[in-house]
């Protein structure tokens, strides 16, 4: 359940823009069953698929059957060839190799929050109850050149008696400068109460 709410809390933050607007419907929509690769790799996918005007839609976990896999299949051919019509036949191969750029940045952001003695301190903190501590990053800047990113470390907690998902810190940075700015260090919900 806490994974659910979590790439749930994902997807809700890229249908909103950096102003709070809802952004417009996405363009393609591709239809996906079967474990997920990792955090920072669907986090990276995510970024990557808001620019490109793609939304993938998780639709069922490992067991499916052969049905749905075929029209999985059928439906996401369509998408295929009309993402191909916008940006080329080896789009697939295009997007891949901006996640795995954008993963790149991600991870780099990571190691350089858990460089900060205070999240060492959190992360240490939920080893011991055997639960991670997660990173959310996503850009908030107008501008796809500007690359500013948002970054929510955040984990399973409680705050007055009620348990949930908690960020614990919120960050600001920019991908070409090494200057990490807290923006706040209080710990909140991340879903409204």
């Amino acid at each position: 359940m806490k994974f659910y709410r979590i790439f749930l809390l994902i997807g809700a933050l890229f249908t909103c823009s950096a102003n709070g607007q809802k952004k417009p419907a996405p363009c393609f929509e591709i239809l996906e069953y079967g474990r997920n690769k990792g955090e920072i790799y669907e986090n990276a996918k995510y970024i990557v698929a808001d620019r490109w005007g793609i939304h993938f839609k998780r639709i069922a976990q490992c067991l499916i059957s052969k049905e749905l896999k075929d029209s999985v299949e059928v439906f996401n051919h369509h998408s295929d060839l009309l993402i191909a019509l916008k940006y080329g036949k080896n789009w697939q191969q295009l997007f891949d190799k901006e996640t795995q750029k954008e993963q790149e940045l991600i991870e780099k952001f990571i190691s350089h929050i858990r460089a900060l003695e205070y999240i060492s301190r959190l992360d240490s903190t939920f080893t011991k109850k055997n639960d991670p501590v997660h990173y959310l990053i996503y850009p908030y800047s107008t501008f796809r050149s500007e690359k500013k990113y948002e970054i929510f470390v955040y984990g399973w907690g409680s705050i007055d008696g009620k348990e949930d998902i908690v960020c614990y810190y919120k960050f600001k940075l920019y991908r070409n400068r090494k200057k990490i700015v807290l923006v706040t260090d209080k710990p909140s919900f991340l879903f409204e109460q």
